[in-house]
């Protein structure tokens, strides 16, 4: 939707959803979740909020995106998927 393409700065194509990760803040994640945001959205790397939680060791928050429908089949630029990144 558009909130996704108007909430993108910082890193190349990072959104408030991948900075929420970085910063593993859970109620920022909750809060840009209640406004219906693309849970998939992908930066210039390829990396949806899903990768991020991975490469950054937040289970928890991916287990929380998964539950929340994130796509767990999106590869990044390298042909990465979620689980293959930052192990």
């Amino acid at each position: 939707n558009n909130y996704s393409r108007i909430l993108k700065y910082g890193y190349p194509g990072n959104t408030f959803l991948h900075n929420a990760i970085t910063y593993n803040s859970t109620k920022c994640l909750e809060f840009l979740l209640s406004n219906n945001l693309n849970l998939d959205i992908q930066n210039s790397d390829g990396n949806t909020p899903l990768h991020y939680c991975f490469l950054y060791q937040k289970d928890s928050l991916g287990r929380y995106l998964i539950s929340k429908g994130a796509d767990e089949t999106i590869r990044n630029n390298d042909g990465r998927l979620y689980s293959e990144v930052g192990r």
